[in-house]
């Protein structure tokens, strides 16, 4: 398995990185911190890719630096792949003021993988509080309109939402009026 083969080589570069940034005295430099948030991002990767969820949990938690958002969703995935989604949405609170709309995409995603409609649209609901209409992408409105209760809560997200609204979105709810009939017609 290729994923499996790569990850020491991963691994083994990533320590080098980090024993050179300790070393440079430049653990602090915002260049060198976002040089190796993209590195544990890839070490993290590789981990998960290789089904080391939790070696790539670990690199994930050892990191020195303050994450991207990019490496947050990345562990909210993991988390919620690895341990649910209740995991991920115990970490997605952590997160605080630093949790955008993407990240509350990739909890509400995995509440719904994990078949828990209700919780993804509890979650949903608290990120168009949060966010506001402008706020809203269309992914999150494709992952309402999956999650909402009935035709009439699925309506209202486009309603509301209808500037975040594309094609993938007015596709999902017509998928789903074909699939759930006579509410959705």
């Amino acid at each position: 398995h290729r994923a499996a083969r790569q990850l020491p080589q991963c691994q083994e570069v990533y320590a080098q990185m980090r024993a050179q940034a300790a070393e440079d005295g430049a653990l602090c430099t915002e260049v060198v911190a976002k040089v190796m948030d993209d590195a544990v991002r890839i070490l993290a990767t590789a981990c998960t890719d290789a089904g080391q969820d939790e070696a790539a949990l670990a690199a994930l938690a050892a990191f020195p630096h303050r994450a991207s958002g990019r490496t947050h969703g990345l562990r909210l995935q993991i988390l919620g792949k690895a341990k649910g989604p209740d995991a991920a949405a115990a970490a997605l609170r952590e997160l605080a003021g630093d949790a955008t709309v993407v990240h509350y995409n990739i909890v509400a995603s995995a509440f719904l993988k994990a078949g828990a409609r209700r919780a993804a649209e509890g979650l949903l609901v608290d990120a168009a509080a949060r966010f506001g209409r402008g706020g809203m992408t269309a992914a999150t409105v494709s992952l309402a309109v999956k999650a909402a209760a009935d035709a009439n809560a699925a309506t209202a997200w486009l309603s509301q939402h209808g500037d975040a609204c594309d094609a993938v979105v007015f596709t999902t709810y017509l998928a789903r009026a074909a699939a759930e009939g006579r509410g959705w017609r």
